[in-house]
């Protein structure tokens, strides 16, 4: 059940001119096509540097060390969002890969450590730049959607020159875009819980499911562009939060597994959105500039 005006809010600073139920659909189909969108750059990224990512953190870290030069390991863990620990943890990988070192430098204590690119991690930038131009090349249906959803949402829309950007440009704008998604993320641990290691995916399955009477996982899969493994673990952590069912003897292949959304799926669904919609704006002016 989608939410009625009273029981959501409105950002003040955007004029409702779509009523508050609609709104929340509008918003949640950005937010379903920018987890889409994600998948495809990834993949995209994957295949032009040869190598499956532990995380989009790593390419957000090589990116920002691409741009910005060497950076202080503090510097890395504030900008990505990540902890100490686990920046440490994702230095140590991209080191063992020779693709980051880490340096001795002489700060005000008289000691210091500043992370900077390896050549082959430029190399591996470079080619990440690539298949990014490409995929936003291929996006402009998309991107045109999203700019005509955010301008009935009363959002400021300039023209997007996504597709005609600088490599230095795409890397700017994709990381930042990764930096938009780990703010997302965090805030929607609240809803899918701490543990989840992904909660776009959490939002995508509610968003899906809620949407088709019913759907099979491997169709979940395929729509969120994930393995079946990592739908199975996906599914698992919904369902026993009782977000989910999965449930068999439906449609015309009695053993098939459906899956279905229950009401507390539909009301995390739609909470999820709420907590996004202020970052709407953001979105906006990255995408598409005044």
């Amino acid at each position: 059940m989608r939410p009625e005006p009273d029981q959501r809010s409105v950002t003040d600073d955007v004029t409702p001119s779509v009523e508050v139920a609609d709104r929340a659909e509008l918003v949640g189909e950005v937010l379903a096509g920018m987890r889409q969108f994600s998948m495809v750059i990834t993949e995209m990224v994957e295949a032009a540097m040869g190598a499956r990512l532990a995380s989009n953190t790593e390419l957000i870290t090589l990116i920002t060390l691409d741009l910005d030069g060497p950076q202080r390991p503090r510097s890395l863990v504030d900008r990505t969002g990540f902890t100490t620990g686990g920046m440490t943890n994702l230095l140590d990988r991209l080191e063992a890969d020779g693709l980051v070192r880490r340096i001795r430098t002489v700060d005000g204590d008289g000691r210091g450590v500043r992370v900077e690119l390896t050549a082959d991690g430029t190399a591996l930038v470079d080619r990440a730049a690539g298949a990014v131009s490409r995929a936003f090349a291929l996006a402009g249906a998309l991107t045109a959607r999203w700019a005509e959803i955010l301008n009935e949402l009363g959002y400021a829309v300039g023209t997007s020159r996504l597709a005609h950007a600088s490599r230095r440009e795409h890397l700017a704008h994709i990381a930042r875009l990764g930096e938009w998604a780990e703010r997302l993320q965090a805030r929607w641990k609240r809803i899918f819980g701490e543990h989840n290691p992904t909660p776009s995916r959490s939002f995508h399955v509610l968003w899906l499911a809620t949407h088709a009477d019913g759907i099979r996982p491997k169709y979940l899969a395929r729509a969120d562009r994930s393995s079946s493994a990592s739908m199975s673990d996906t599914l698992a952590r919904l369902e026993a939060v009782g977000y989910v069912v999965r449930e068999r003897g439906r449609g015309p292949d009695k053993r098939s597994v459906v899956v279905t959304v229950t009401e507390a799926g539909r009301g995390a669904l739609w909470k999820a959105v709420d907590v996004a919609e202020p970052a709407m704006e953001e979105l906006a002016a990255e995408l598409f500039p005044t």
